[in-house]
């Protein structure tokens, strides 16, 4: 699994260099930067505007560790409804995806002293739209402000250790989450 997992962090950040630059052919604008969302991803993020009022952004991180790790892969696309010189209203639509896995030992017993190790993994899709607001900060500095209305699908393959029972299944719900990305634009 851990092999399969740097596979598809490799893919992920091959597509985060060479996507955006072969979109940002004649770009109006570029940037770099971070981000924190259910759609945009959490982690680094690169904005273009191919037009004063389209653009996309894509989010990446991945981390790993001898136990455990996970990789995060977001894009959304930007329209503006109205986009003054320091401030801009949008809305947005995109998704994210999160991949985890970690090698944990579980009771199998209500007493807890006999222990299993087992690897749990978890994928979950988040596609959401909603509205965000961009303010400019400095001439390069741009703040973004959003809130999607986020479904979270998520199929989940572990153990839950209050039932001392093994879960494999999916599960959607709703969420209105915030989300926010700071990004300097050169």
């Amino acid at each position: 699994m851990q092999r399969t997992f740097l596979t598809a962090a490799l893919a992920a950040v091959i597509i985060f260099i060479s996507v955006p630059a072969l979109a940002a052919g004649g770009a109006y604008e570029k940037g770099f930067g971070f981000t924190a969302g259910t759609i945009s991803g959490i982690g680094f993020a690169k904005r273009t505007y191919q037009t004063e009022m389209k653009g996309n952004q894509f989010g990446f991180v991945a981390w790993l560790a001898d136990n455990s790790g996970w990789l995060n892969f977001g894009y959304q696309k930007i329209n503006f409804i109205n986009r003054q010189k320091s401030v801009g209203l949008y809305w947005l639509f995109g998704t994210a995806l999160w991949l985890q896995t970690e090698n944990s030992y579980y009771p199998i017993d209500s007493s807890g002293l006999t222990l299993q190790k087992m690897q749990t993994y978890s994928v979950t899709l988040m596609p959401g739209a909603g509205l965000g607001i961009e303010l400019a900060l400095e001439k390069h500095l741009k703040l973004n402000i959003e809130l999607p209305l986020s479904v979270f699908i998520e199929y989940d393959k572990g153990y839950d250790y209050q039932r001392y029972t093994k879960t494999d299944g999916v599960n959607i719900s709703i969420y209105p989450i915030p989300q926010v990305s700071l990004i300097y634009f050169y």
